[in-house]
């Protein structure tokens, strides 16, 4: 048996006290799906853009996850984060701006198998 996770999928720029991650794979089914690849099988559905970056995917599949169910809609750009920016405490954090791109679309359609 394995877990199906549906959710957005973003490539994000960080900032804090300790350096900046420009472009690093980010979004609610990316860290939900790692986190549970260490107790089940994870497929998981999502869009990216067309200028979602190779080195993600792999990322994602050395965790075990498999993404049969993600989509690249013709056109459309990455959801994207950033800069997120971190104060000195870590406990506050400014987002500069969001861009919806593919989350503005509709919504993928699920296959009938994953």
């Amino acid at each position: 048996m394995s877990l199906l996770v549906t959710g957005s999928i973003g490539i994000d720029t960080v900032r804090s006290p300790f350096g900046e991650s420009v472009d690093c794979l980010g979004g609610s089914v990316t860290y939900f799906s790692m986190a549970a690849s260490f107790f089940t099988r994870v497929r998981f559905m999502g869009v990216v853009g067309e200028d979602c970056p190779v080195r993600s995917a792999r990322t994602v599949r050395r965790a075990g996850c498999r993404s049969g169910g993600a989509g690249s809609p013709q056109g459309q750009q990455d959801f994207s984060l950033g800069p997120g920016t971190y104060q000195a405490n870590m406990n506050i954090r400014n987002t500069d701006s969001v861009e919806l791109n593919v989350l503005a679309e509709a919504p993928p359609v699920m296959p009938e198998k994953l």
